[in-house]
């Protein structure tokens, strides 16, 4: 019964680990997104203005394919890092119900 208790705290501990963590990537992704949409708009008021030449597509990619690239990036991170900060709250959660359960019936 020990062994079993002191897995669930592992469980509990990684999972709180793991939720922190996962939640510091949703934040940087979230950081991401609104850096990419600053650039947007940046990009958008500076070909308006008179003087805008176009750089030369470097590898490929032009200005506003890198900003989109980076959007689509960031937006991927955080639907990764949400997948990561459910699983890990619902195993700390489960750990934390069971070890609540096992406590009261000893």
């Amino acid at each position: 019964m020990k062994a079993i208790i002191a897995i669930l705290w592992v469980q509990f501990a990684l999972g709180v680990v793991g939720s922190f963590l996962a939640f510091a990537h949703i934040h940087m992704s979230a950081m991401g997104k609104a850096w990419s949409h600053g650039l947007r708009s940046d990009y958008e008021q500076a070909r308006q203005s008179a003087g805008y030449h176009e750089s030369s597509a470097i590898r490929g990619y032009t200005t506003a394919r890198f900003i989109d690239a980076m959007e689509t990036d960031a937006r991927h991170r955080g639907e990764i890092a949400f997948g990561a900060f459910a699983g890990s709250f619902a195993a700390s959660t489960f750990a934390a119900s069971l070890l609540f359960l096992l406590r009261r019936s000893f």
